[in-house]
């Protein structure tokens, strides 16, 4: 039961990335309260909500990277409506700025 609820929670996130995620707002839609949902996701995957998160957001963002897409709505697509938020969290996980990232893409470099 605790393998299913937590999957379900990452089925949403993933469905959901491009919304405003916050653990107070998933433990709500379950019905469990924000330390149950913390402690379970911790538990059965290694990673806390937040961080899986964050990374499911810069991976995703990653990939948009090859689109011909303006990077603040990449940034908005993955559920960043500051692209200030964005652009620290992308650095944090990549080590680069999103822009150089894009510009080291292979093939991209002319963009």
């Amino acid at each position: 039961q605790h393998i299913q609820l937590v999957g379900s929670i990452l089925h949403y996130i993933e469905q959901n990335l491009s919304e405003a995620l916050s653990l107070q707002e998933i433990a709500q839609k379950y019905n469990y309260s924000v330390t149950y949902i913390s402690k379970l996701f911790k538990h059965v995957t290694g990673s806390s909500l937040v961080s899986y998160i964050i990374d499911k957001r810069i991976s995703r963002a990653k990939q948009l990277m090859y689109a011909d897409i303006e990077i603040m709505q990449i940034a908005e697509r993955v559920g960043y409506r500051n692209y200030s938020n964005f652009y620290k969290a992308f650095k944090k996980a990549t080590g680069t700025s999103p822009e150089e990232y894009r510009r080291q893409l292979p093939g991209l470099s002319d963009q």
